[in-house]
């Protein structure tokens, strides 16, 4: 009797330590996608800033609608980017990055607004002063 007591307890302590192992060995993994997705996120919402940048196209009806995408989501990004489970993950320049952009985020929104008010030489003041701060990140 003594034996199958020892013998269970030993199951269950193995079970326990495999368990155990396994759960955070999964956190990891969680947090590596996490990253990973913050970062892909990032690169595609970048890429989208660029190009609107490259094309110009400030009269066409969607271009306010995509700033304000490139905006909020520069914001969920930055703002996840805060978060202790991130922090620890993160290099101090990807920390910059990221938090530049998400104090971008609403000068990105009021760009939008002043083109739909058709307020152009507005606009180009506030895209100067974004490509401004923004080259600052660059350097």
């Amino acid at each position: 009797m003594k034996r199958i007591k020892k013998i269970t307890l030993c199951i269950v302590f193995v079970s326990l330590l495999f368990f155990t192992g396994c759960s955070s060995k999964a956190n990891e993994g969680d947090l590596d996608k996490k990253i990973y997705d913050l970062e892909t996120s990032f690169k595609e919402t970048y890429q989208l800033w660029v190009d609107m940048k490259n094309m110009g196209e400030i009269k066409n009806k969607e271009y306010p609608k995509d700033l304000r995408k490139v905006a909020t989501d520069f914001k969920i990004i930055g703002d996840k980017a805060k978060l202790s489970s991130y922090q620890k993950l993160l290099s101090e320049q990807d920390k910059m990055i990221y938090e530049t952009y998400r104090q971008l985020s609403p000068e990105i929104k009021e760009l939008a607004r002043t083109i739909e008010k058709s307020n152009f030489e507005q606009a180009k003041t506030h895209y100067e002063l974004i490509l401004e701060k923004e080259e600052g990140v660059k350097e």
